[in-house]
């Protein structure tokens, strides 16, 4: 014969007619709470009572729930591009300031994913990590700033800037990621 475990039997006991029929509603409640894991007062029929320990014994044996998964890592950011390459030929512009996870090295900045950017001019990439050429949909051109710092909000097609528009992605002009 095959053994049954714990919980084979609490669900057997408590699924057979003669559980069903003879056991009072409070005492039926009590072994509820048993198969909870939580010790009840003693149910005052006997079937109840083993109904109760094996409801208890089989909480006791089931296995806990797992830990729930750790945080994801937290995402690494590039400096957000401000102006696309201008027409002619002026360097893009990126928005160095700490909130978007950019630090001061001295003499030059570096984001998160580890691109240099210079402080004179203010906000090139020297380093040839971001892709010149690449066009952000919406940003100006480099040649349109106008005196204005590469932080400095403004609209254009329809867009405010910042926030920065579309995919961080998209916007990036990296050739890594």
């Amino acid at each position: 014969m095959k053994r049954l475990s714990d919980t084979e039997c609490f669900d057997k006991l408590t699924g057979s007619k003669c559980y069903k029929e003879t056991v009072n509603q409070q005492d039926k409640n009590k072994v509820n709470k048993a198969r909870q894991g939580i010790n009840p007062t003693t149910p005052s029929a006997a079937i109840a009572q083993v109904a109760a320990e094996l409801g208890l014994r089989a909480h006791a044996q089931e296995e806990p729930p797992p830990p729930p998964p750790p945080p994801p890592p937290p995402t690494k950011r590039y400096a957000p591009r401000t102006h696309n390459l201008g027409n002619r030929d002026q360097d893009p512009r990126f928005c160095c300031k700490p909130e978007y996870g950019v630090v001061d090295k001295g003499d030059h900045y570096e984001d998160e994913m580890g691109c240099i950017y210079t402080k004179e001019p203010y906000g090139t990439n020297p380093d040839g990590t971001r892709d010149r050429a690449y066009i952000v949909p919406g940003l100006k051109g480099a040649d349109s700033m106008d005196g204005m710092e590469p932080c400095d909000p403004y609209s254009a097609n329809g867009i405010s800037v910042p926030p920065y528009p579309g995919d961080p992605y998209a916007q990036t002009g990296s050739y890594h990621r």
